[in-house]
């Protein structure tokens, strides 16, 4: 197997429908790429089955892992959640999970949304806790709220004050009370009166531990959300029988308390004045675990008196979590290695890791033929057909990065490398020389007859035949970023990296500009299907979508509701027009919205990965999402996984892309590869049981992929 098709995690679950032309026992098929986690940040096993490890990426993506075959790890289903923490039901049933958006989600573990809360934090969500009969969720808005199984809200929060800022950590033990921990250090004890109702009045609060050097609450908080899984993993938990807790704090100490608030032992520092990360209890009882900044796990008894330890990351242990019968525990650390040990230290064996190597950082799709170009980042641009066959030799494999790819419609291909464009057929034969740009490549497009190329560097420049007809400076220390054209090609427009807009003339003089205001970078620019208006993405890390005329004059305020939740910037990387002229828009939280203008009525659509590009190829709505998207306003720009949805929303097939390599799926459960061998992909029944290698064989066809794309983009 090729590695380099291995460098990200791309844990994808997809909820299957049934297929018409199966037989019943098939029904509910489900499909997922067996793709090792590339970035492991949060564990936990299965209350239930020691063989079932959850695993959470720090792209939010969580996994639900088999284990049962040592060495052998085998992905059972894979939720796009974009969480913050996740954790298991009592029963194994179920996952919830804490998302940026600060709302809770609920998944069965087979991967399927089983529903999202009514309401949410006001800011990000960060810790999540399922009990038998509720879910408790604690976020950096300072609240604990607590929610019914069925996703609506039980009662007023529990709250921290603007001092103690964050919910960092959060435990609930068998009877319902409710420990925390903040962001600056304090931990609480909020204990459930029995037969009470929810809400404050059910709980009596006392407060455990105040810090004496409380810590920089907004540092912390900046610093966490560097990674929005960064912080610290179970740093309090009830002991298993619930009689009392334990914390591990940032002044490096590890703490124990009973139900009355008396301490119970001190350990100043147990692992040697590093930062203690994790904190985890054997469900038996007998013994507990702290993982620490030193790479080291300390196993210590319930008094907290030391046992033994294990060097278990080459770096920080960021998680830890110990299995049902306490015979195993798994760890992972910033060395991104995800180990499974025996009790007694023993290492039973390390998690294959993918190797780094080359991403997609740009396609374009054929308007007329399934056909698509990828470019990656060490200059190798290939031809695939749709349905995951190669489209000839490869176009160039290596050389200077390609800033920008471009199809005309009648299937030229320009591809933009450093300081030159080259224009290609899709049979893969150059057509003419390279064309020497005079400046770095950002952007090209065809004209709507495909008879004139549009080149953005630091200028503007129109070409012919090879040949440029002009070309038109911008202001110094910029450049065009992106460039559109109306249906009837009697303008061009510009947007550039500094956010100036431009409508120019087919002879190149400039019919409107409008001047770089507070907000810098143009991330997309679309021509209304009728050609009287248009549409750009502006901004850095908080992008608005504003309409304009042709005169570049504002056509009404800013698009509202792209940028949700206030907690965090979107940074909206995709803008397009639909074929029946709805704006289609989509960005690094993962929501499309479609605008209904001029009413500006918008619907949402939800793909669980941070979107890169998107457009319509015929009536298909292409999506490429972000590989290991971290959610921060200068997120990578890469990502090998496009999403194919038919007119009402549909999805229809879904496609990973490596230079060497292609794999596409549809929900239904049938594939085509090339250059991945089918053992990348695993096929599960309802019964969780996998298909078998010779079923496997029998749903590989390259026909039922191309039939499920042309079907959904003919409408």
């Amino acid at each position: 197997m090729d590695r380099r098709f291995l460098s990200f995690s791309l844990l994808f679950f997809i909820s299957l429908v049934s297929a018409c032309q199966r037989p019943p026992e098939e029904k509910g098929l489900r499909i997922v790429p067996q793709i090792e986690p590339s970035r492991p940040r949060r564990l936990a096993f299965s209350p239930v089955d020691g063989n079932r490890l959850l695993v959470m990426e720090a792209n939010g993506l969580v996994g639900i892992w088999d284990i049962s075959t040592p060495g052998k790890p085998a992905l059972f289903s894979a939720m796009p959640a974009r969480a913050i923490d996740a954790a298991f039901s009592p029963d194994g049933r179920f996952v919830a999970t804490a998302c940026l958006d600060g709302r809770i989600r609920y998944w069965a573990v087979d991967g399927s949304l089983q529903w999202v809360s009514q309401g949410g934090h006001s800011e990000r969500a960060r810790q999540v806790v399922v009990s038998a009969t509720e879910i408790v969720s604690g976020g950096e808005d300072g609240a604990i709220r607590l929610w019914r199984l069925d996703g609506t809200p039980l009662g007023d929060p529990l709250t921290l004050t603007a001092e103690e800022g964050s919910v960092v950590s959060l435990a609930v033990s068998p009877g319902g009370d409710i420990a925390a921990l903040s962001a600056n250090d304090a931990v609480h004890l909020w204990k459930r009166a029995a037969g009470a109702a929810a809400g404050p009045a059910a709980f009596q609060h006392t407060l455990l531990h105040q810090p004496d050097r409380p810590r920089d609450i907004k540092q912390f908080i900046t610093w966490a959300r560097l990674d929005p899984t960064w912080g610290w993993d179970e740093s309090v938990a009830f002991l298993p029988d619930g009689d009392g807790v334990a914390a591990v704090l940032f002044d490096t100490s590890l703490r124990l308390w009973g139900l009355d608030g008396a301490r119970r032992a001190v350990v100043p520092q147990p692992h040697q004045k590093k930062t203690v990360r994790a904190l985890a209890f054997s469900p038996q009882g007998d013994a507990f675990a702290t993982g620490g900044f030193d790479g080291i796990v300390h196993w210590w008894n319930p008094d907290g008196s030391p046992r033994n330890s294990v060097k278990a990351s080459e770096d920080i242990v960021l998680a830890l979590a110990i299995s049902p019968r306490g015979d195993r525990f798994a760890t992972t650390g910033r060395d991104d290695r995800l180990r499974i040990w025996n009790r007694n230290g023993t290492l039973s064996f390390v998690f294959p890791h993918a190797a780094s190597g080359l991403h997609i950082v740009g396609v374009a799709l054929e308007p007329q033929a399934p056909v698509l170009a990828a470019a990656d980042d060490g200059g190798g641009v290939r031809l695939w057909n749709f349905d995951a066959t190669a489209h000839g030799a490869p176009l160039s494999e290596s050389g200077q990065a390609p800033g920008t790819l471009a199809f005309s419609p009648d299937g030229l291909l320009a591809v933009g490398e450093n300081r030159t464009v080259r224009v290609w057929g899709d049979n893969g034969v150059a057509r003419g020389e390279p064309m020497d740009v005079d400046g770095h490549v950002s952007a090209v497009a065809f004209s709507p007859k495909g008879d004139a190329l549009a080149v953005g560097t630091e200028r503007l420049a129109l070409w012919k035949d090879g040949r440029p007809l002009w070309a038109r400076t911008i202001r110094g220390s910029d450049y065009i970023q992106r460039i559109a054209f109306p249906a009837n090609g009697d303008f061009i427009v510009s947007g550039s990296w500094l956010g100036e807009l431009q409508v120019w003339n087919p002879d190149g003089s400039t019919r409107a500009k409008r001047p770089k205001t507070g907000r810098e970078m143009t991330r997309g620019v679309a021509v209304a299907p009728d050609g009287d208006f248009l549409a750009a993405a502006i901004g850095g890390g908080s992008t608005i979508v504003q309409l304009f005329n042709l005169d570049l004059s504002p056509r009404g305020e800013p698009l509202e509701g792209q940028n949700r939740p206030p907690s965090y910037d979107e940074v909206v990387a995709g803008l397009t027009f639909s074929p029946s002229g709805m704006l289609v828009t989509g960005g690094s939280s993962g929501v499309i919205r479609e605008w209904t203008l001029p009413s500006r009525e918008s619907s949402t659509m939800e793909v669980g990965r941070g979107i890169n590009q998107l457009g319509y190829w015929r009536r298909a709505l292409w999506v490429r999402v972000a590989d290991d998207p971290i959610f921060l306003q200068n997120a990578p720009d890469e990502g090998g996984m496009l999403l194919f949805y038919g007119p009402k929303h549909e999805l229809v097939a879904t496609m990973l892309l490596r230079p060497q390599a292609a794999l596409v799926f549809t929900p239904d459960g049938w594939f085509a590869d090339s250059g991945w061998p089918s053992q990348g992909l695993r096929i599960y029944r309802p019964s969780g049981k996998a298909l078998t290698d010779a079923e496997m064989a029998q749903r590989q066809s390259p026909d039922r992929i191309l039939k499920a794309v042309t079907e959904a983009a003919s409408g």
